[in-house]
């Protein structure tokens, strides 16, 4: 028997056994692209992960529906909001990896081509399914917040990290689901993740306090206090907490492919795992670091010299002969002023001489103790210097309430505005609040409290309240609230919805009267101006008058008619209206101890 000579040839095993090897590592990465290809598309075909993109794309909705959107809060609140999507995709990924040994097939899939470890491999890679989607609803929600006309510049970095927890949420879905295969398994890590996560997001504080600033370890936090302050709290470097999620996930995808190759263990791998491990412990000290490192002092004190100088750091233009001051980044929130002020110096018969400066300020809205990020004062001299930074900013918004001269530059009586905006269903509340502040200013009434007096209530009792002039029978009073209710269309039924809440009781003199308090929560606040039933049921009647009807009467005597000497009753009769009677005062809200309102002169 004789062989073919050219199957006696000898072989060439130097570069049979390189083209060999070559081969099966482009078949093995062949392999685990197409098998995560696969996994990628069965999870963006869960319904767990597509019910929590909904709910995601909700969120952004819900809470962006009613106030102009300020960028460094919504980068914050996007990956807030994307924590809905990184819960279930933790429990599909968790459910896809642990498929093997949940159904019993592990000798049959040892049995394939595909190793343990390429599996780990193609299910890590599946997690870029749910990273696009998460991607997608970032863009698409920065889009969104455009178009509403956010103030303010997005932070990438932050965005970014709204797109690593849902990274994360697979790569720990993927981790947990190689070493525990119960279904319930990633069900209960959603759940302990999430009560922590819930905990840290409640605005107020939860029933766990982490000490310092600890708060950062966890995959996501945010401030408490966000959009009070005219710009980002600076609690936490964005990169720190980048680079602390990027350790996150690759800690548990090395986690994912050890136990995927425990079996069969190779030095190579495990030297690689061993490096990668160090590496990102190394990552972990310095992110670690810098995040529970208290923040600067040189950061704080700028913030808090921003929200107590405006005048030193605000940007003014002037339009129509009206002068708009607001801190950097809240340009566009000059057009949304502009509209309610033109809409009711439209309506004079003619512009006051003085010059109208609309300013923004920080209000009483700040809550001062998170300011710092949740980081307590651990020294003597750390709790004495934030002592004395919240109480400059506590003087600043105080004094706002009683103190005409306290910002430079402003009007006499000074106009403010605050930080926040409302659109949709509060953009009346708002505009109404801005528009009494004009309004009061047009018609020569302080728009601040004069001062604030405390009285005994009964033994060991003591009440304090706000004293301000009220302008009772003056005219004036009533022409200033049809201005302001008729500035834009929105300020209208904002104005009429107050009244028919009710209204509450004033003492001036010996005499209780109804009165009502402008839009409490909504706008500037310390100057929320108040107002007698008298004038808001006379305003309420010039509403259903033809408008030029009441602009010809408001023409024919207009400096007479803000005079303090003009009566409610002189305008009625101008408008050849029946004054009409003024709500009573409600006996049962009676504080005989309660001092007395001044008439305003």
């Amino acid at each position: 028997m004789s062989a073919d000579p050219g199957l006696m040839r000898p072989a060439r095993p130097r570069v049979g056994t390189a083209s060999a090897a070559s081969g099966r590592g482009a078949v093995t990465r062949r392999v685990v692209m197409l098998a995560g290809r696969a996994e990628a598309a069965r999870l963006c075909r869960s319904p767990l992960v597509l019910g929590g993109l909904a709910v995601a794309a909700a969120l952004v909705w819900w809470n962006s529906r009613t106030t102009v959107p300020q960028w460094w809060v919504w980068d914050v609140q996007i990956g807030s909001s994307l924590l809905a999507l990184a819960g279930p995709v933790l429990v599909a990924a968790q459910l896809a990896a642990g498929r093997v040994r949940r159904d019993g097939a592990t000798q049959l899939y040892d049995s394939y081509p595909a190793s343990a470890p390429m599996r780990s491999g193609a299910h890590l890679l599946g997690v870029a399914g749910p990273l696009m989607l998460a991607g997608a609803l970032t863009g698409g929600a920065v889009i969104w917040l455009e178009l509403l006309g956010s103030v303010g510049t997005a932070r990438p970095a932050v965005l970014v990290q709204g797109v690593l927890l849902v990274a994360l949420g697979g790569v720990a879905g993927v981790a947990l689901g190689s070493w525990l295969a119960h279904p319930v398994a990633g069900i209960l890590a959603v759940i302990v993740i999430g009560a922590a996560e819930a905990d840290l997001l409640v605005p107020f504080g939860g029933p766990v306090q982490p000490p310092g600033g600890s708060a950062w370890l966890f995959p996501w936090s945010q401030p408490a206090v966000l959009r009070w302050l005219p710009g980002p709290v600076v609690a936490i470097p964005p990169g720190a907490h980048l680079a602390w999620l990027v350790m996150l996930a690759a800690l548990a995808a090395i986690a994912a492919l050890w136990r995927g190759g425990f079996r069969q263990p190779r030095p190579r791998v495990t030297i690689l795992a061993a490096l990668g491990m160090v590496g990102c412990l190394a990552l972990a000290g310095w992110s670690g670091w810098a995040q529970i490192h208290p923040v600067p002092a040189s950061a704080e004190d700028s913030l808090i010299y921003q929200a107590v100088h405006p005048a030193s750091v605000e940007q003014c233009v002037t339009q129509v002969r009206v002068r708009y001051c607001a801190y950097p980044g809240f340009g566009r929130d000059v057009a949304r002023w502009a509209g309610v002020v033109n809409g009711l110096l439209g309506r004079l018969p003619a512009r006051p001489r003085a010059e109208l400066v609309v300013r923004q300020v920080v209000d009483v809205n700040v809550y001062t103790s998170p300011l710092y990020g949740g980081y307590p004062p651990a020294t003597a001299s750390e709790i004495e210097r934030m002592s004395v930074l919240a109480g400059r900013l506590g003087r600043f918004v105080s004094a706002q309430g009683y103190d005409a001269n306290l910002v430079p530059g402003s009007s006499q009586p000074p106009v403010y505005t605050d930080i926040n905006w409302g659109v949709g269903s509060l953009a009346g509340s708002y505009q109404l609040g801005l528009a009494l502040q004009v309004a009061w200013w047009i018609a020569r009434l302080p728009t601040t409290w004069q001062r604030s007096v405390s009285y005994s209530c009964g033994q060991y009792c003591s009440v304090e309240a706000q004293v301000s002039c009220l302008p009772v029978g003056q005219a004036r009073e009533a022409i200033a609230l049809w201005l302001a209710a008729s500035a834009t269309p929105a300020t209208r039924p904002a104005f009429l919805s107050g009244l028919r809440s009710g209204a509450g009781v004033s003492k001036v003199g010996g005499a209780w009267l109804a009165s009502y308090t402008g839009v409490t929560g909504y706008g500037y606040q310390p100057g929320l101006q108040q107002f007698t039933g008298q004038a808001a049921v006379l305003a309420e009647a010039m509403l259903r008058l033809p408008e030029r009807r009441v602009e010809a009467v408001l023409a024919a005597r207009w400096p007479g008619w803000l005079r303090p000497r003009a009566t409610d009753a002189q305008l009625a009769a101008a408008l050849r209206i029946p004054l009409p009677p003024a709500p009573p005062a409600a006996v049962s809200a009676f504080d005989r101890g309660q001092p007395a309102d001044p008439v305003c002169q």
